[in-house]
């Protein structure tokens, strides 16, 4: 997995880089300007004129470097500095010096001085990952300018103006590139930033591995490997009993689909066994739909508002297609209550629990809450920005001893310990109806299998999103089945080595 530091953290890790490698400030910086050089020429010819806009500090550092490896590999450059250069840092001085002697700086005082055509290409580094105040006065002016600019703008390591552990309070940069440095911040990935950040690619630099892997962190970026690590292989000998009874309630009136979505995605993921409680009006529905599945119905026809005996499951998974009918609130007060395997929460069930508030001291620990971001905003407050949700979402999840999935762009998984795992696979085109009862019934397969709430809540979203990218390949918009079709395809991409049968 990739740690996501904060911006103390960056600093220390320059720091101990530079002191573990014997090398200067100034050589980093050279690193990472070659890095970020060699990367932007993949992106953009010589014959394309390139404008440098660069502060005073590091990252004006960095700036003037690459202006100065561009203009030796054959680019146009010209350099605009903005600010007091006598207030500027050691290295950026250094590079200043290096880029007037090849006549490619600018000294700016006011924003007229600034020419920009739309046939440039324009790099940002006014400001980097040590800004720790919004942007005012010519700085902001200048900021304005480039987010005028109709061509590309490509931000070196950070966007200008934004903070990469906060949300922004001031004017930043609309990048269509960010070339970051080591790692990815943990700003790239709120949905607030996303026309700040552009599509973004982290650039090695070489910084110190001991301290990357010594260095805790709450919040990593997963990867496959991550998920793959946790795979549980199965005996020759297993059977279907082995692999663990799911119990699914959900479904009302009109909305038996969302049942039939969760039960055959859990079937898929591997489940032994499925059985959906449903009420009355879904039962021909699913019997037809998905003959693998068992189904018991509630007394009522349109909603729900029993429950079967509880201990013949492994997992009980509950909401998709619910509804709020007072009956059924009272089944999942019930649920609640006397549920003693672990348990996925999802959709209607969340929102029963956010209407009646009580409810949510009645979770057990340990359980899988899996909200979008409209469920989570009733269950657990509102927010000003991305930075104070994400902080509600820690502080819910250590609450309610529970894990929270919380659903989006880049999905959220939330542990009651405070560590947060930000999922990468998943695509815009699985924003439609029954996607997310998909991930529910995926998950609690998952559990039922074996696996625990946490490494299911992680292989759950990774598979789900993995899904959904092999269903785009050639072939979108698409529908929340396309995705169920693909889980096999998903699973033998992540694991297929370790699921191969023995042979005589």
């Amino acid at each position: 997995m990739i740690k996501i530091f904060n911006s103390e953290q960056i600093k220390s890790w320059d720091v101990t880089t530079i002191q573990r490698q014997s090398i200067s400030s100034l050589e980093l910086m050279e690193r990472a300007a070659t890095a970020f050089t060699k990367e932007f020429e993949k992106h953009f010819q010589a014959d394309l004129p390139v404008i440098i806009i660069c502060g005073i500090g590091n990252n004006g550092g960095d700036g003037l470097a690459v202006g100065r490896l561009l203009c030796q590999d054959g680019y146009t450059v010209r350099c605009f500095v903005v600010g007091d250069v006598n207030k500027g840092t050691g290295d950026f001085l250094a590079n200043l010096e290096r880029a007037t002697q090849l006549n490619l700086v600018t000294k700016v005082t006011s924003i007229s001085e600034i020419n920009l055509s739309d046939n440039e290409v324009v790099i940002d580094g006014l400001f980097g990952t040590g800004l720790s105040r919004p942007v005012t006065g010519l700085e902001a002016q200048v900021i304005g300018l480039i987010n005028l600019h109709k061509n590309s703008v490509i931000a070196i390591d950070i966007p200008s103006g934004l903070y990469p552990d906060r949300t922004a309070d001031g004017p930043v940069i609309q990048a269509t590139n960010t070339f970051t440095f080591q790692t990815p911040k943990l700003t790239f990935f709120f949905p607030e930033t996303e026309t700040h950040v552009g599509k973004c690619k982290v650039l090695d630099i070489g910084l110190d591995q001991k301290f990357n892997s010594d260095t805790l962190t709450s919040v990593c970026l997963l990867e496959a490997s991550d998920i793959s690590n946790d795979f549980i292989p199965r005996s020759r000998y297993t059977h279907k009993g082995n692999n663990g009874h799911l119990l699914l309630v959900a479904g009302s009136y009109g909305k038996i689909g969302a049942s039939v979505l969760a039960a055959h995605a859990a079937l898929r993921t591997g489940c032994g066994l499925v059985t959906s409680y449903i009420p009355g009006c879904g039962y021909q529905v699913i019997q037809s739909a998905l003959p693998e599945a068992m189904v018991i119905t509630d007394p009522e026809e349109k909603f729900i508002s029993d429950l079967p005996q509880l201990k013949a499951y492994g997992c009980v998974a509950v909401g998709p297609g619910l509804g709020t009918h007072p009956a059924t609130v009272k089944v999942v007060e019930n649920l609640l209550t006397n549920c003693i395997c672990p348990m996925v929460i999802d959709a209607d069930a969340l929102n029963i629990i956010s209407e009646n508030p009580g409810l949510i001291s009645l979770i057990p620990k340990h359980s899988i809450l899996t909200p979008h971001p409209g469920e989570f905003r009733r269950l657990a407050g509102l927010w000003k920005n991305d930075t104070e949700k994400f902080e509600i979402l820690v502080e819910f999840a250590k609450k309610i001893e529970s894990i929270i999935v919380l659903k989006g762009a880049y999905t959220l998984v939330a542990m009651p310990d405070g560590s947060v795992y930000i999922n990468q696979t998943g695509n815009s085109y699985m924003a439609t109806g029954g996607c997310g009862d998909v991930l529910t019934g995926m998950i609690a397969a998952l559990i039922c299998q074996g696996y625990s709430a946490q490494q299911a809540a992680k292989m759950g979203v990774w598979l789900h999103g993995l899904a959904g990218d092999i269903a785009t390949q050639g072939c979108f918009p698409i529908l929340a089945g396309d995705l169920i079709t693909r889980i096999p395809q998903a699973w033998n991409q992540l694991f297929g080595e370790k699921t191969a049968d023995f042979r005589l």
